[in-house]
């Protein structure tokens, strides 16, 4: 099974409709309504990766 894959570039407003339109309402449909923001924050902080500590 072949697969064709096209790339194209989308104009400033074509970008905001697909967002707006589409991807937003997908990402958010399952959200529940909080009376205050939630923020999570992931990967915070330092790796340590190899060499001198």
């Amino acid at each position: 099974m072949e697969s064709h894959v096209t790339s194209a570039v989308l104009s400033e407003e074509e970008h905001q409709d697909m967002l707006h339109r589409l991807i937003l309402p997908a990402a958010t449909s399952s959200a529940i309504r909080q009376d205050q923001p939630i923020v999570v924050v992931v990967g915070a902080g330092h790796r340590q990766e190899g060499g001198v500590r």
